[in-house]
């Protein structure tokens, strides 16, 4: 994937966000996947592990485990730094096209703010790969920006889920006074990916 590593400045002014300014955004974001806490999760592009930190938490009290992968080896370097204290969590500075480990593995797979960065001729791809990771039955949580000239439409976030075997559960457009405008949809593996597989 055409995704680049990140410079000093971009890492302290992201983390300064992610980090501080928004821990709670993140924190409601990783309760609203209602987990039980002994679930396998992949968090898909974790970055600097904003929302992991949280996901974590909730896996911790469970005896769950959290798989973070990121395709930028400065990126996990500074999650393991950030998730030092939780022994529950592994980490992958890897291309999830390229990834060999976990295949129908994960309860759930969150994406937030990362398949609008990948090039659209390789969305499809990444996706596919994903949904091999999941178990059936599995949820995929995404959220992404809908801006026109940095984001993708709800319409074409539905159709790669669709495309890849995946059932929709629920779907909303919001509006964040720091986020923008996003779209947040919830798709689950069923018996019909494998379907998908073979083609």
């Amino acid at each position: 994937m055409s995704i680049t590593e990140p410079s000093k400045t971009s890492i302290q002014v992201h983390e300064f966000f992610w980090l501080t300014l928004l821990k709670g955004y993140y924190r409601r974001y990783a309760e609203a996947f209602n987990l039980n806490g002994d679930e396998k999760v992949l968090d898909f592009g974790c970055g600097s592990g904003a929302a992991s930190k949280f996901i974590a938490q909730i896996l911790e009290k469970g005896g769950g485990e959290l798989t973070c992968l990121d395709i930028s080896k400065t990126w996990i370097e500074r999650t393991k730094k950030h998730l030092s204290r939780f022994s529950n969590v592994e980490y992958y500075a890897d291309d999830i096209q390229n990834w060999d480990e976990k295949d129908d593995y994960f309860d759930a797979v969150t994406i937030h703010f990362v398949l609008h960065d990948i090039d659209k001729s390789e969305r499809h791809e990444v996706v596919r790969a994903l949904v091999k990771k999941m178990k059936v039955g599995a949820k995929l949580f995404i959220r992404e920006p809908t801006k026109e000239c940095h984001g993708m439409r709800p319409e074409e976030i539905r159709e790669l889920m669709l495309k890849n075997g995946l059932e929709e559960i629920d779907s909303k457009t919001t509006k964040s006074f720091i986020m923008g405008v996003m779209h947040t949809g919830i798709f689950s593996r069923t018996d019909h990916q494998n379907a998908q597989k073979k083609k």
